[in-house]
Order: C-alpha cells, then structure tokens, then sequence
C-alpha cells in the first residue's frame, strides 16, 4: 500500500470548483427566477397601466360625446333664458319712455293717466331701484 498523502490544496481546489458549479447553477436559477418575476411585474404594470389609460379614455370619450349632444341644447336654453330675462325686465320695467332718465317731477307728470296695474309696476320698480318718497307718494295718491 502506498502511503501518499493527498495534497490538501489541491482537494480544497476541487471542491472550491464543485461548490463554484454548485452555486453558479442556483445564481443562474435564481437570476432566471428575477427575470421572470421581473418580467411579470412589468408585463402587469403594463397591462394595468393599459387597463387604465383605456378606461379613461373610454371615459373621456363618453364625456365628449355627451357634451357633443348636451352643447346645443344648452346654447338653446342659454338663449331662451336671455329671452325670458329680457320679456321679464319688459314685464317689471315701467311703462314710461327712459323712466331711469327722468327726475321726480317729470316721472309725476307722467303717472298721470296710467292705470292701477301700470301703476303698480311703476311703484315696485321704483322701490327696488331709485325708492324717491316723492314719487311713491305720487303713486300712492293716484292709486287710492
């Protein structure tokens, strides 16, 4: 039998190369598990980020298209609204040419010969803008 001692170094070699396969193989396997799982994360974000930028645009669009149809129609009550202010100011306002014109006497001379409701008009008009006494006293004395 041969007595020869294995050198030490070169079994600490060998088995360094063996733990370096071993390893190098899990690192592999690990490094392919990251980019899978990577790779996952990513492909979700993406889907989920897809997911929402075509929710939202589907609503934006759902948004534009109603406005397309909802626009006209309120242009045309903006317009009967402008109408109906102009027909109720017409209602409210005096029946006397440039009533806002006039001073205390001329709107006096004028009451005369105006009936109870042009009367009345008068009177809420002139309380909700000039209220001159003089001329709701006026009014007063011609309605009573």
């Amino acid at each position: 039998m041969s007595t020869s001692k294995a050198n030490p170094f070169e079994m600490t070699r060998a088995r360094l190369h063996e733990l370096q396969d071993e390893f190098g193989g899990r690192v592999q396997t690990i490094k392919r598990d990251a980019v899978r799982r990577s790779d996952i994360a990513v492909g979700t974000a993406r889907t989920s980020t897809l997911g929402f930028v075509y929710a939202t645009s589907a609503t934006v669009l759902d948004g534009l298209a109603t406005l397309g149809r909802v626009l006209p129609f309120a242009e045309q009550l903006e317009r009967k609204a402008a109408t109906f202010t102009d027909l109720e100011s017409k209602l409210h306002r005096p029946g006397i040419e440039d009533y806002d014109e006039l001073n205390v006497r001329q709107v006096s001379d004028a009451l005369e010969g105006l009936d109870a409701w042009e009367l009345t008009k008068v009177r809420r008009y002139e309380e909700q803008h000039k209220n001159r006494k003089t001329v709701l006293g006026a009014i007063e004395r011609l309605s009573g």
